[in-house]
């Protein structure tokens, strides 16, 4: 399987007002998971908001952790396209900054390439968000069809 048929996700994380800069400990986890080889990050966008509603779009290195962000930066591509960066800018507060994170979730190829070498297909692939994940552990199953046995 190649590797860019493994999921991709995003995360947009607002910050606290004032805070212009890439949190250090989120920068710090997402380059865990890179040494891990669990996620391989395709994009980081940084967004600041100004008061006048002025927004700016900050490069990795421009922020007080690019050290540590550029282990993770190596692969990106800049994949999130400009009209999703235009529609989070225009929904974060004024004074407010956001970083978009695009990561390939490589930990599934090898699960998914294991099923096709097996003889299955990989039909596609889902996200259950945390709002909804509580719905599904409290989920009553006694609907779903039993198996059979002769």
């Amino acid at each position: 399987m190649r590797s860019h048929d493994a999921p991709v996700d995003f995360l947009v994380v607002e910050f606290p007002e004032g805070a212009r800069d890439f949190p250090y400990e989120v920068a710090r986890e997402l380059a865990s998971l890179v040494d891990a080889e669990m996620i391989r990050v395709l994009d980081v966008v940084i967004l600041d908001k100004d008061p006048d509603g002025t927004v700016s779009m900050l490069e990795p290195d421009e922020l007080g952790v690019r050290d540590t962000l550029r282990r993770v930066e190596a692969d990106l591509r800049a994949v999130l396209p400009t009209q999703d960066i235009d529609v989070i800018a225009e929904l974060l507060p004024l004074g407010r900054s956001a970083g978009i994170v695009v990561w390939e979730q490589v930990w599934a190829a090898p699960l998914a390439q294991t099923a096709l070498d097996a003889g299955g297909a990989v039909l596609g692939h889902g996200r259950i968000t945390h709002g909804t994940a509580p719905l599904a552990r409290d989920h009553d199953d006694t609907r779903r069809p039993t198996a059979r046995t002769t």
